[in-house]
């Protein structure tokens, strides 16, 4: 059922499946918890990193284009336990080049909920595409060190994108 429901969310809502090599990555089960939900995830074979996504249709968002920030500010209280982050633009230039999508934001927060359990720090970026929909990525990880190297590696940062 999971499957099927990815699957119908990915054709729905134009996005294209994340591109991540099964040799580096496997998928995860969703864990439920009270705090943020999320469509599907897949963690690294060799380090200590775990990429959730979100998906939102322009529909679930009661076609209003304007409620992924506040909706990213709610997740990020939620998964840090209620303590506020700066979230930051992406250009508009890189956006719409290397995401198709019309804006995007980043942020970080120290975890402090179900949500990522077993980790200490979490990014999370979304991207935003008018009258589509918005895609949150949510990084978990312990050491930024770790992480880094994933964020320079195209395949991984933007292993999913609007079509």
């Amino acid at each position: 059922m999971q499957r099927l429901k990815i699957a119908l969310l990915l054709y729905w809502q134009s996005v294209l499946y994340p591109s991540l090599s099964q040799k580096s990555f496997l998928p995860l089960g969703v864990r439920k918890n009270g705090d943020v939900e999320y469509d599907f995830a897949m963690k690294s074979k060799t380090n200590d990193i775990e990429i959730r996504y979100a998906i939102w249709s322009f529909d679930q968002m009661q076609q209003r284009n304007d409620l992924y920030i506040g909706l990213l500010q709610t997740m990020c209280l939620n998964i840090s336990g209620g303590k506020s982050a700066q979230a930051n633009h992406f250009k508009h230039e890189d956006v719409a080049t290397e995401f198709n999508a019309d804006d995007g934001l980043t942020c970080m927060v120290p975890i402090n909920s179900k949500f990522g359990q077993g980790y200490k720090f979490c990014m999370i970026n979304v991207i935003h595409k008018e009258n589509i929909g918005d895609v949150y990525i949510f990084f978990l990880y312990d050491d930024y060190k770790v992480l880094f190297p994933f964020l320079l590696d195209g395949k991984v940062f933007h292993a999913l994108k609007f079509k």
